[in-house]
């Protein structure tokens, strides 16, 4: 009986030294392991699916509507699913020969307004506007990093280009064979979960590689 105690220390203190012996992981090393960390908390912060639809309400004129633009199209659609309401308004066109005319105004619903999602802030500078909210179709997660480009230098700094495949959970709307049809980039996501190929620019900081736009 008074072996046991004996016998669990001596296993305890193998299993220590063992981990000391055991080589420490990098994390500026340019590997799988770092890499796959890196990418799964940018989409964790910047993986949702939007369509460029920021500013609403949205006015849609005849000419517009007429000419078959992208918001004549996909707005009526979005419409249809209960996601925005529309109201007939008069507004002023034309730059040197301005005049009245009929336009169809477009504004998201409270079913709609689930889908504007926030935009987490930017760590760093982006060099353009940036929109602090969009209208999302679904939400892309890592499946796996791919490949990767050899780091650029040592050290802060450094960067490289990670290649990886991915996941998607997709909004309720996105579902929609019209909304597929119009919305051809989120059909186009939505058919390469799993096997389409994106591209992401990492840099290494001082904690560690973590993707540029993060």
């Amino acid at each position: 009986m008074n072996q046991i105690p004996r016998i669990s220390l001596a296993l305890s203190v193998s299993a220590a030294l063992l981990a000391a012996c055991a080589p420490v992981a990098d994390p500026t090393a340019a590997n799988e392991a770092n890499l796959t960390q890196a990418m799964q908390a940018y989409l964790a912060r910047r993986g949702d699916l939007c369509v460029g639809r920021s500013a609403w309400p949205v006015v849609v004129t005849r000419e517009e509507a007429a000419q078959g633009s992208r918001n004549s199209v996909q707005l009526p659609v979005l419409e249809r699913l209960g996601l925005v309401k529309s109201s007939v308004v008069q507004v002023t066109t034309g730059e040197a020969a301005r005049h009245r005319t009929e336009a169809r105004r477009y504004e998201l619903t409270e079913a709609g307004g689930k889908f504007y999602l926030a935009h987490a802030p930017h760590k760093r500078e982006t060099g353009h506007p940036v929109a602090d909210h969009d209208f999302c179709a679904g939400r892309l997660s890592l499946k796996r990093v791919v490949r990767w480009e050899p780091a650029s230098s040592r050290g802060p700094g450094a960067e490289t280009i990670v290649t990886y495949t991915y996941d998607i959970t997709p909004a309720t709307w996105a579902a929609d064979p019209e909304v597929r049809q119009v919305f051809p980039m989120v059909d186009r996501v939505l058919r390469g979960a799993g096997t389409m190929e994106l591209k992401e620019a990492m840099v290494l900081t001082p904690q560690g590689w973590e993707a540029r736009d993060l």
